[in-house]
């Protein structure tokens, strides 16, 4: 095996404010005309940071081509995560 399996994402924002995060969620969804986009909390240094996402994907070309779907609609802060 590969050991640990890495999974895909791509994120769109992360921020401190939950009102924040599930806005850009839902306008992401409203732009790509679905429900891929979700919100993961994460605590780090003493905050909590909601991060939005879109994943696990299957590959990079799926990441690229959903950025791209985005970049068009007027997002531009974007970026693959692998964990």
């Amino acid at each position: 095996g590969q050991g640990k399996a890495v999974k895909l994402y791509l994120q769109l924002g992360a921020f401190v404010s939950v009102q924040n995060a599930y806005h850009l969620k839902n306008q992401a969804n409203q732009s790509l005309g679905n429900n891929s986009v979700f919100v993961s909390s994460l605590m780090k240094n003493g905050y909590k940071f909601y991060r939005v996402r879109i994943g696990p994907l299957e590959n990079a070309e799926q990441a690229d081509s959903i950025a791209q779907q985005l970049e068009n609609q007027g997002f531009h802060k974007q970026h693959i995560i692998i964990e």
